[in-house]
């Protein structure tokens, strides 16, 4: 009777494989965050004489839906790096990614300019949560050697939404309406939050020192290594 048996990766080539799959998915949630801002913006620019002639408002109020969204992105993005250090860098980008994709949809629904506008402040400090802390868990992840390169591809896809977002928002502003700029964005930022979810691992930093919470793996070697070690 012949028996056969799989043989399984050893335990090094699964952890080698996991921290594959972790820096890739890192990577990927990031940077669909960072490309869904920048598409956003970018192409709200060409929306504004649509939402104008939606809510019957004038160009210096309808200005506010860019201006508070860049205030709050603005004053966010100073204490968001702090925030992923001391809340955990996972649980700070699924915020922001969160924050981020229930306004967009707030924003599509909006049934008023005032209402608009606060999503949109909403929208922006949610941006704010995503641009530090994406940054850093897109380092955390990647080692040194490979690290310019992760961060450059980061930026990469980044400004392909700068660069797509004046033809997205050109386009829907004079085909679907604007609010279809923001529907559009609900799979770009689901997609990262899914992504956050999945593979992004929590990362606190307190006191200089940086400690994965999300690795299991590691408690018990820390605890092996012993203070001594």
């Amino acid at each position: 009777m012949n028996v056969t048996t799989r043989s399984r990766p050893a335990p090094r080539t699964r952890r080698l494989l996991s921290d594959l799959a972790r820096r890739r998915g890192t990577l990927a949630a990031v940077s669909a965050a960072l490309f869904g801002i920048q598409l956003d913006f970018f192409a709200l620019n060409l929306a504004l004489p649509g939402i104008s002639r939606t809510f019957t408002a004038g160009a210096q109020a309808v200005q506010w839906t860019l201006s508070g969204y860049m205030l709050s992105l603005g004053a966010l993005f100073i204490v968001g790096g702090r925030l992923g250090d001391i809340l955990g860098r996972r649980s700070a980008l699924l915020a922001g990614c969160a924050l981020f994709t229930g306004t967009v949809i707030g924003a599509a629904l909006a049934p008023s300019l005032a209402v608009l506008v606060a999503f949109r402040v909403l929208q922006g400090a949610g941006a704010g949560l995503i641009f530090p802390v994406g940054i850093a868990a897109v380092t955390n992840a990647v080692p040194g050697n490979g690290r310019a390169k992760a961060l450059g591809l980061t930026f990469a896809l980044a400004n392909v939404g700068t660069a797509l977002g004046p033809f997205v928002g050109g386009a829907l502003a004079q085909g679907l309406g604007w609010r279809w700029i923001f529907w559009t964005l609900v799979p770009v930022s689901g997609s990262a939050l899914v992504l956050t979810l999945r593979f992004v691992p929590q990362l606190l930093v307190r006191r200089g020192l940086m400690k994965p919470l999300s690795m299991a793996a590691d408690v018990p070697a820390a605890r092996m290594a012993g203070p001594g070690r």
